[in-house]
């Protein structure tokens, strides 16, 4: 799963961190030092992280704002790698946006949906064996994206 951290919370705190720091190592304690050590470890780890937001911004293919879709009733969500393969592919209640709680009903050869909070059955997908549902999922994600994406 792709994890998106803040980094501009650790930015501030670095900065704030490195101005006594290198105050200390320099030996000069006056306000103006300060304030332009501040400053200047500011500006370093600003342009850093903009540095670092346009590589990886350019980087990741637009494929990867899409990650959630309704199929068969069910709303899911999922990660991608850069080898354009769904990851993580979770089912999602599309009234509450809770993850649902899927069974494979071996006699009946099919798969049923339940939301535990809404406390209802979402859907039944006739299917063959217990992998049916998600690899079939992940199969209309890569044909709708390549439907709609010729480099895909």
């Amino acid at each position: 799963m792709v994890i998106k951290v803040n980094r501009y919370i650790y930015w501030i705190l670095f900065t704030l961190l490195a101005t006594p720091v290198t105050l200390y190592v320099t030996g000069t304690f006056s306000l103006f030092n300060a304030v332009m050590t501040f400053l200047i470890i500011l500006a370093l780890t600003t342009s850093f992280h903009l540095i670092i937001e346009l590589i990886f911004h350019v980087v990741n293919p637009e494929f990867f704002e899409y990650n959630e879709d309704i199929f068969y009733d069910v709303k899911w969500k999922w990660d991608w790698n850069l080898d354009k393969q769904v990851l993580n592919l979770r089912p999602y209640c599309p009234h509450c946006e809770k993850e649902l709680y899927s069974t494979f009903d071996t006699l009946l050869n099919q798969t049923e949906f339940v939301c535990t909070v809404c406390d209802k059955q979402i859907t039944n997908v006739n299917s063959s064996n217990r992998n049916f549902v998600p690899d079939s999922v992940k199969k209309s994600i890569v044909r709708k994206l390549k439907k709609e994406d010729n480099s895909f």
